[in-house]
């Protein structure tokens, strides 16, 4: 069982990271920002968490890290902070 869910696990960043490692280079007009995400616990949550995030107009490039419990994201447009934090909590998690 075990091996298997680490089989899933590598697919799954296959799948969220490499067709965007290409785009990870930061432009002069994008501004990278962080944020602390508080209620995930498998990898299932990381995709939503990024699912959220990634539907907010004006912001590109997710990361989402069920290590440190961080988001990570350019913001290509000036995005409210409180949108973002909305987005999450409606996906069932919390902005720390």
């Amino acid at each position: 069982m075990i091996v298997t869910n680490d089989v899933r696990m590598t697919i799954l960043r296959q799948l969220m990271m490499g067709s965007r490692k290409k785009e990870w280079k930061n432009t002069a007009e994008d501004t990278m920002k962080t944020i602390k995400v508080k209620g995930m616990s498998c990898s299932h949550c990381v995709m939503t968490v990024s699912k959220a995030l990634q539907a907010v107009d004006g912001v590109d490039r997710v990361h989402v890290s069920l290590e440190t419990g961080e988001a990570t994201f350019a913001e290509t447009t000036p995005v409210d902070m409180a949108v973002i934090a909305e987005k999450i909590r409606k996906a069932g998690y919390d902005v720390v």
